[in-house]
């Protein structure tokens, strides 16, 4: 870290100053980033405002977002009561989504919303979705900016976390917390 001026950071300015979240860590999820990974060519969709858009449309896959809508909708992850144990590990990559979230409460990613600044990715040969980093500009906040006490507007945090309702997933949530705590 260089500290080269008097006044380190402008605190109106959250551009200014060398913390600039996880931008310089994450790129963009679409067709590059799924070979690179080896993942098979899913469908990925960029969660912005409820307005879904198509970064990668995979060979064979829904292009009406079907899939998508159906994934979200009040028979997908949306369901309430929330879904049995068997859907989630059905339907979600439950171990991309421990990891994900367990960092996402370490930087206190307080911008998570439903539907709203994620990738969320659809994987062909398994049909499970899993959600990703994007528009992570707000993080190390001291408070909860969305949610059910927020700060800013009372909104329904990502849905993914429904599948911990039920106790056995949040057993392995907690358990993978505590791996990435032993690092």
């Amino acid at each position: 870290r260089i500290i080269d001026d008097a006044v380190e950071t402008n605190p109106n300015d959250q551009y200014e100053g060398d913390l600039w979240g996880l931008y310089l860590a994450i790129e963009q999820f679409d067709g590059r980033a799924l070979r690179s990974r080896s993942l098979p060519d899913g469908n990925v969709y960029n969660m912005h405002f409820a307005q879904s858009n198509l970064l990668n449309e995979g060979i064979g896959q829904a292009t009406d977002k079907s899939d998508l809508n159906e994934f979200v909708s009040r028979s997908g992850y949306n369901m309430t009561p929330t879904q049995p144990v068997e859907w989630w590990r059905d339907n979600v990559n439950l171990d991309w989504y421990y990891s994900y979230r367990a960092v996402w409460e370490a930087v206190n990613h307080s911008d998570q919303r439903d539907q709203e600044n994620s990738h969320y990715y659809h994987n062909p040969r398994t049909g499970q979705w899993s959600i990703h980093p994007w528009d992570v500009d707000l993080l190390y906040e001291e408070f909860d900016r969305w949610g059910p006490n927020a700060v800013q507007s009372k909104t329904p945090f990502e849905q993914f976390r429904k599948c911990l309702n039920h106790p056995e997933l949040m057993v392995e949530f907690q358990n993978r917390v505590r791996e990435l705590q032993d690092l």
